[in-house]
């Protein structure tokens, strides 16, 4: 597995920390990977 590192403003940190806690996902990388996997779903689909 190779490593990404991103920046992110304080806003967007902070909303997805709350979708780590509030989501089952134990970090923010498998919560960004998440978002990553469904996103040719998500252009798919037009959502």
């Amino acid at each position: 597995m190779t490593a990404m590192n991103i920046s992110l403003p304080d806003s967007l940190k902070d909303y997805v920390d709350e979708q780590v806690g509030e989501g089952g996902y134990g970090t923010s990388g498998e919560y960004v990977r998440e978002l990553i996997r469904k996103d040719p779903d998500r252009k798919r689909y037009g959502q």
